[in-house]
């Protein structure tokens, strides 16, 4: 090419190809920091993502919790209406609370809000649920008496079930909800495996009482008369299969209540020896007057009742390692036959009514002893008792007569022919025989 005035001077190639490669390099490094800055943005929303997520669920689990909680209160004789949660109840990450209640056609339809609180304060996430709940259709509580008498209740009405024996069932305690023994007088015994019972015999022992020390096959029971190859007096062992020895009496010692720990059993003799298993019988004092009554809240912390003496009621702790007496005097005494503890200090105790329409009626609450004043008419020998985790109370007596502690007032009523000799009531846990008919979440 010719130029008319001089050519201007032409890039090198070389140089050209630099500057390209600078431009591409700056493009690739802008184009990797906004995909870097893009990916970060991604994971930082999956994190929160999944903590809400997370946050959700632990709210939908802590309405359900209050749901479980309103159920349990409903089996234990709280109406629907007072179901309702003046406040919040705290629990794990955050709190649950009833907010509304209503009577639906004998059912209780409630909703509960659980929430998940970060900092004790600040919301995180909340869900919302309704539930109907029905009373009825489980068993709450178990009573036995004379002639076979077993006796469900399901939280509002008893019904008769066959035992399949005439003897008189004496004792009887559940480890857990489906799993029950019951123990007769002419050597038959009833187990209970949620849904029915079976009869056994256990050759010629008349049975007393019955305890269970961890669950249904680890089982103790006071008794008398011929048992394997020779006559005696004293208690026997269940192992979920058979029966064997656990410790021999000779016949001045017919050993009448039994209660175990989790470790320990005490049992309370007709002579008035009290004795102590820690993997051995051991005999720890005699006071003289019959146990008819036991019961150990802890391994190491009892109460033991017998008949009366004079103007006293007759009432024996074990605090540590010893017993010691705490007579409530309060003429006219009577006999007492039965004791439970809600807690270590919160006990009841009943026995001999007290004539009339008096029942006897024994609270033992804030360290002392004291006869309890009712207005429950029809009294009767009350032969039995049983609280459970929630502080609601079964006592049952002669001719079928049954009363119910809801916690502030006792009621009674007849539920049989036969006389009640004891009942074990089942942990609040259980729900009371309340059943939880269908639910559904509330999306604001």
């Amino acid at each position: 090419m010719k130029c008319a005035a001089a050519c201007p001077a032409s890039t090198p190639p070389a140089r050209q190809r630099g500057a390209a490669l600078v431009v591409a390099a700056v493009f690739l490094v802008v184009v990797m920091v906004v995909l870097g800055d893009v990916t970060l943005r991604l994971s930082a929303t999956n994190v929160t993502d999944s903590a809400l997520q997370a946050d959700a669920v632990d709210a939908l689990f802590l309405a359900e919790t209050g749901m479980e909680h309103a159920a349990q209160r409903l089996g234990n004789g709280v109406s629907c209406i007072n179901l309702i949660m003046g406040s919040p109840v705290s629990f794990g990450r955050g709190d649950f609370q009833v907010t509304q209640a209503t009577d639906v056609s004998g059912d209780c339809r409630v909703r509960v809000t659980g929430r998940v609180l970060f900092g004790g304060s600040d919301l995180r996430a909340e869900r919302t649920v309704e539930g109907l709940l029905s009373v009825g259709g489980g068993v709450a509580a178990i009573a036995v008496g004379n002639n076979g008498t077993i006796l469900h209740w399901d939280g509002s009405s008893w019904s008769s079930v066959v035992s399949g024996t005439t003897g008189n069932f004496r004792g009887i305690d559940c480890p857990d909800q489906n799993n029950c023994i019951a123990v007769a007088d002419n050597d038959h015994y009833a187990l209970w495996d949620g849904s029915s019972w079976t009869n056994n015999t256990n050759g010629n022992l008349a049975y007393t009482d019955v305890a269970c020390r961890t669950d249904i096959d680890d089982c103790l029971a006071t008794g008398w008369g011929v048992f394997i190859v020779f006559p005696y007096r004293g208690i026997a062992l269940w192992n979920g299969t058979s029966w064997g020895i656990s410790e021999a009496r000779l016949a001045s010692d017919q050993y009448l209540s039994i209660s175990c720990a989790s470790a320990t059993c005490h049992a309370g003799a007709e002579s008035g020896l009290l004795s102590r298993w820690a993997g051995g019988w051991s005999n720890e004092t005699s006071v003289g007057n019959p146990i008819n009554g036991i019961t150990c809240p802890t391994d190491n912390d009892c109460w033991a009742v017998g008949n009366s003496s004079g103007n006293r009621y007759t009432l024996y702790r074990r605090s540590g390692s010893g017993w010691s007496n705490n007579f409530l005097v309060s003429p006219p005494a009577r006999d007492l036959y039965a004791v439970d503890c809600i807690a270590t200090d919160d006990c009841w105790a009943v026995g001999e009514r007290l004539g009339g329409n008096s029942y006897t009626l024994l609270r033992r609450s804030g360290g002392s002893w004291s006869s309890v004043s009712h207005s429950v008419s029809g009294a009767r020998n009350l032969n039995g008792i049983d609280c459970n985790d929630s502080g609601n109370c079964l006592a049952v007596g002669d001719d079928g007569r049954v009363l119910h502690y809801n916690g502030s007032n006792w009621s009674a009523t007849t539920e049989s022919t036969e006389s009640l000799n004891d009942v074990h009531y089942m942990d609040g846990s259980s729900s009371g025989g309340v059943r939880l008919l269908r639910w559904w979440e509330i999306i604001n």
